[in-house]
């Protein structure tokens, strides 16, 4: 490693459908909190960056669908970085997340994230700012964790029909990093 290298920084699987978009006017939703990396990014693709925190705090989350329901209703999304947070929805819930963005997806929609298969070495949630069009920010946050619902790729196959796994990759943190894509 290069004396001056970000350890928190990693090679991503999303930089294919990053590609994809340059100079499409795409309208990328992102689930997590606005970073100035990932703003930065979005305007060199000349993409729409729509950023909606979802802060899956106890208790927050169907406030937080109905939002998302509400400003879709507006809105097309050719990406979604979901990041962590679909670790953090049990079954019903990640079939209404993912449902909602269907509904409002162009038909090449795809959605990036991250998740488990298991818990054994725990797995906490954190912020993500792309760094690069190949590279992601990965930073810890400090909060009381929250239950995780582990899934096999078969289960989330069986889960999530109308989207196919594009590319997916074991990182070294134990961590899926998954491209769904619109069938």
């Amino acid at each position: 490693m290069i004396a001056d290298e970000d350890p928190r920084r990693v090679r991503s699987l999303l930089s294919p459908a990053l590609k994809k978009l340059r100079d499409q006017r795409a309208n990328v939703l992102d689930l997590g909190r606005g970073r100035a990396g990932t703003i930065e990014v979005f305007q060199d693709l000349d993409a729409r960056l729509y950023f909606f925190d979802m802060e899956l705090s106890e208790g927050l989350l169907p406030s937080k669908i109905d939002a998302l329901k509400t400003w879709l209703k507006n809105h097309t999304v050719d990406l979604c970085l979901a990041w962590d947070y679909l670790c953090c929805l049990d079954d019903a819930e990640l079939v209404e997340l993912t449902g909602i963005i269907e509904r409002h997806a162009f038909s090449t929609c795809r959605v990036h994230c991250f998740l488990t298969f298991n818990t054994l070495n725990g797995m906490y949630l954190s912020e993500y700012e792309l760094s690069t069009i190949d590279g992601i920010l990965r930073l810890p946050v400090l909060q009381e964790q929250l239950v995780l619902f582990p899934r096999a790729m078969v289960d989330l196959q069986e889960l999530l029909p109308t989207f196919k796994i594009e590319d997916a990759t074991l990182r070294s943190d134990n961590r899926q990093e998954v491209v769904f894509q619109l069938k």
